[in-house]
């Protein structure tokens, strides 16, 4: 049987659904999104994440093939990784206050954009 994956991650929960290629489900499971405290800023737990992604996957392969995976988030939880394919940062969590502009620059991007935090300015562009 071909299995597809489907991840949704949130600042609440990540989901998971698989289905078989006629898209009947299979299963669905989910699980709380967790986050680590580093120097009073919120970011995801990458490991947990993992670990989860890593059991859904487990638990498709077991059922049948494996076909495609596919992921739905938000833009900052993009996970930076260096050549070696070790993270670099995990991502922060969106809502959390700004972490990397200064005062003069949240000042321009307010000036332009009522989404300072998500970094995504009315022109389409990421920050």
């Amino acid at each position: 049987m071909s299995l597809y994956l489907g991840f949704d991650i949130g600042t609440t929960n990540i989901k998971a659904i698989c289905i078989d290629s006629d898209g009947e489900i299979v299963f669905q499971r989910s699980d709380r999104t967790q986050f680590v405290q580093h120097d009073g800023h919120s970011y995801f737990d990458i490991e947990r994440i993992d670990s989860f992604v890593d059991s859904i996957e487990d638990s498709a392969k077991r059922l049948g093939r494996l076909r495609g995976v596919g992921f739905s988030s938000i833009g900052e939880s993009t996970v930076a990784l260096d050549s070696g394919g070790r993270v670099i940062l995990p991502p922060p969590l969106w809502s959390d206050k700004s972490i990397t502009s200064t005062e003069k620059e949240r000042g321009i991007i307010d000036s332009i954009s009522p989404f300072e935090r998500c970094g995504i300015i009315r022109n389409g562009l990421l920050g």
